[in-house]
């Protein structure tokens, strides 16, 4: 019950914080134009997946000014096998010109068997229909990522400090049982994604994220979150552990107000027995009214036959 208290308060707070920022501030200069600032968004995910996976998403961006821009996101995964996997980022968003828009984001998961993970992330955007002077958009993103995971302590049996954590139930997807990350684990990651419109009506993206690992020996830092119910953004398919790299392909067709589209994803997870995991996807989405968007998707992971369905919804104004 205190666990879902604590949860239920900071998404409140987030959303108090959302709504309390987007309204405009009071002035004495009641005759004073308005200040220009950039948009606001709420974004909102559900997925459903194998072995009882559930995740919840939520995220925002608030407009603050012309140029800065506060993002920030909560979420929760669970499956079957598993305690929940939470995860928190906040920081900044900086649009100060075509070529420099630069992110920064602190991170903070709290993963099953008493792992923890901080880190920071770093992207920049750049535009590159800049360079040819064209008229249709294509959009490089670039960035880099560290995460630090350790373990919260170790378990007592009869007396003397294991060193062994378990899942609720024993055992993860992976038949795997939990080590303990004695002297942690520093995941860092490079990434970029790229999306060019070709007409007015169709547009391609791809994008691809190389892993790498410091700290402790691989196969016992894989095995501490390799139970954990985790999705990777890009491929949106299970994967168990750390992930060594993941890379995806699509295209997609707008419309007036609705837009549909397709991609093939890809993921390899660290130690793993399947291989690389192909995951073809259809995506879809509806704009219902000038702030509001609905939507959804269907991925499927060849390998492990696993199913996975999102629908989600955002605001923005």
């Amino acid at each position: 019950m205190k666990k879902q208290y604590c949860y239920s308060s900071i998404l409140l707070s987030f959303l108090w914080m959302l709504f309390w920022g987007s309204f405009p501030a009071f002035s004495s200069d009641e005759g004073a134009p308005a200040k220009a600032k950039r948009n606001t968004s709420l974004y909102t995910e559900l997925s459903f997946g194998r072995d009882e996976y559930r995740s919840q998403y939520l995220s925002a961006q608030i407009g603050v000014d012309k140029v800065f821009a506060f993002p920030i996101s909560v979420s929760r995964n669970i499956n079957a096998f598993t305690d929940a996997s939470l995860s928190f980022s906040g920081g900044g968003d900086w649009d100060l010109g075509a070529n420099l828009t630069p992110r920064v984001i602190f991170n903070f998961y709290r993963e099953p068997n008493s792992v923890t993970g901080i880190g920071l992330s770093f992207s920049n955007r750049f535009h590159l229909e800049g360079l040819w002077k064209g008229e249709r958009s294509s959009v490089l993103t670039v960035g880099v990522e560290g995460t630090r995971y350790v373990d919260r302590g170790s378990v007592t049996v009869a007396g003397e400090q294991s060193g062994l954590f378990t899942s609720k139930k024993g055992r993860g997807r992976g038949g795997s049982t939990s080590a303990r990350l004695a002297s942690g684990v520093f995941q860092s990651s490079a990434w970029l994604s790229w999306n060019h419109s070709l007409t007015d009506l169709w547009s391609l993206s791809a994008s691809a994220q190389k892993y790498f690992y410091l700290g402790a020996a691989p196969v016992d830092g894989n095995a501490a979150i390799s139970d954990r119910p985790y999705v990777p953004n890009q491929a949106q398919l299970l994967v168990d552990g750390f992930p060594e790299w993941t890379a995806d392909v699509g295209g997609s067709v707008w419309f007036d107000t609705w837009d549909l589209g397709s991609k093939v994803a890809f993921s390899r997870a660290r130690n793993s027995a399947s291989g690389v995991i192909v995951a073809p996807a259809i995506n879809g989405g509806w704009n219902a009214t000038e702030i509001l968007s609905i939507g959804g998707s269907v991925s499927y992971a060849i390998q492990s036959k696993s199913t996975l369905v999102s629908i989600n919804a955002e605001w923005m104004w």
